[in-house]
């Protein structure tokens, strides 16, 4: 929780550390517990997915 607690004091650098990490674990939430896949070997999509926005709504 404090990992992702965006506080005044914090560097820019921890602020934007903390905001990905946060959408990294958004994404993991609705494509791992919400949205699971069919077959166990698609697991992998769910890190891959986390990732990917993690990278893609960070760099917006």
């Amino acid at each position: 929780e404090s990992s992702v607690a965006i506080q005044d004091d914090m560097s820019e650098e921890s602020k934007e550390s903390a905001a990905l990490l946060f959408i990294h674990e958004l994404v993991h939430q609705l494509f791992g517990n919400l949205i699971y896949p069919a077959w166990w070997k698609y697991v992998w999509l769910k890190e891959g997915l986390a990732q990917y926005f993690h990278y893609y709504i960070g760099n917006q």
